[in-house]
């Protein structure tokens, strides 16, 4: 009889051991795919390109590109269709006394590695022509590594 009870209770720690090691690795394979989810490196490279980009449009190339111009429509209607220059991630990197310098380990990293002389922006001007009215363009020259 009591060889009976030690194989039930034998039967009952595999089961559960059987279990924990499968509740382990699945939550194990669910931390990996999460975390592969939240640290993608294009992902980070993309919004730290368009955040910078947004910035070094409002605030320094529009500016420029109105000029004396107090109507805007007038001053941009020229760069509709064809667009600005290309401007270059090394140029948005170096701008402002290269305030945007740390931003450079998003774009060329153990990850992933952007050409920063062929990855670029192109901005389209749109109505109302405001610091923020326009559509761009992005050129990646990117790999991941």
């Amino acid at each position: 009889m009591n060889n009976m009870k030690l194989a039930k209770n034998s039967m009952a720690w595999d089961k559960l051991l059987l279990l924990i090691i499968i509740v382990m690795s699945s939550f194990s394979v669910l931390t990996v795919v999460t975390v592969d989810a939240f640290f993608d490196p294009r992902l980070q490279a993309e919004s730290s390109l368009e955040k910078i980009a947004d910035e070094y449009y409002a605030n320094y190339l529009y500016p420029r590109l109105l000029g004396k111009s107090s109507n805007p429509a007038e001053a941009l209607a020229t760069y509709v269709s064809p667009g600005v220059p290309t401007t270059y991630l090394r140029q948005l990197l170096l701008y402002d006394n290269a305030q945007h310098n740390g931003a450079a380990r998003d774009f060329n990293n153990d990850y992933y590695k952007c050409d920063t002389n062929q990855t670029g922006v192109r901005y389209f001007p749109e109505e109302p022509f405001g610091p923020h009215d326009y559509r761009m363009d992005i050129y990646w020259e990117c790999q991941k590594l």
